[in-house]
């Protein structure tokens, strides 16, 4: 939770550090990482809320980027929170993606990935409610890797 009267960090522009944490699990934001986005004069930075190691949105995962949206709010910086197809890990291929949907094979549109992935970003968003304003959800949505027709 951000402090009363606590400085923002920089103006409107904003950066993406990349992987947050690794497929491990280790966090990559640093503390001397966060300082040199704070000392960029970036007032914004974009996370991509991905499962890495996780299987699920565990304990665990909140307690990870709990560590680093704290870690990045404490300096004054904005939080972008990027609910991508990395968020949401099972089975999650294009095939998953596409599963039932009317353009390729006339179903109605009922899919369990969306599903599952829809309700996980609303715990996510939940969970930070006070620390992340504002979120992306599904960047790129037109990066397939097979086109059908």
């Amino acid at each position: 939770m951000l402090l009363a009267g606590t400085a923002f960090a920089g103006g409107p522009h904003g950066t993406q550090p990349g992987w947050a944490i690794d497929d491990s699990g280790n966090i990559l934001i640093t503390d001397a990482v966060a300082d040199r986005m704070a000392q960029s004069g970036a007032g914004w930075i974009r996370i991509n809320f991905r499962m890495g190691p996780y299987t699920s949105d565990t304990a665990q995962f909140y307690s990870t980027y709990d560590t680093i949206v704290n870690r990045l709010r404490s300096r004054g910086l904005q939080v972008v929170g990027l609910m991508s197809n990395e968020s949401w890990p099972a089975p999650g291929g294009q095939n998953d993606w596409i599963a039932n949907n009317w353009e390729h094979v006339g179903g109605d549109g009922q899919n369990s990935f969306i599903i599952n992935y829809g309700y996980a970003f609303a715990r996510m968003a939940a969970h930070w409610q006070n620390s992340i304003k504002y979120w992306e959800v599904w960047n790129e949505p037109n990066a397939y890797t097979v086109d059908n027709g």
